[in-house]
């Protein structure tokens, strides 16, 4: 049994902005964006732009991309060649292979 349970439509919202993200990418909200300007820590964010969210909607969204200051190497995201799958086919297939290892061994 879970030993935490959340709910309502933030919940909802992160789900659907790791759902639609991509790998190496910190994908974030207008919300997010507006958080972190007011902070002024010189977080670097650049447009994504317009992404379908599933039950909210089309919505502007961000990729926190650095901080300024921040000296750490970052790892680079991995090219997505033309005519490739797309990430989904190697995030969903990871997920259900680890899943059924978990449940095998159980």
């Amino acid at each position: 049994m879970p030993r935490y349970c959340l709910f309502g439509d933030t919940v909802n919202t992160a789900s659907r902005m790791e759902s639609t993200g991509l790998p190496y990418r910190i994908h974030v909200s207008q919300d997010t964006v507006d958080t972190l300007w007011t902070l002024n820590e010189g977080y670097e964010i650049i447009p994504r732009g317009k992404t379908e969210l599933k039950g909210k909607g089309v919505e502007d969204t961000y990729w926190l991309v650095g901080k300024k200051g921040f000296l750490k190497p970052l790892p680079k995201p991995p090219e997505i060649k033309a005519g490739h799958w797309g990430w989904k086919c190697y995030v969903k297939t990871g997920f259900k292979v680890t899943l059924r290892r978990t449940i095998s061994y159980s």
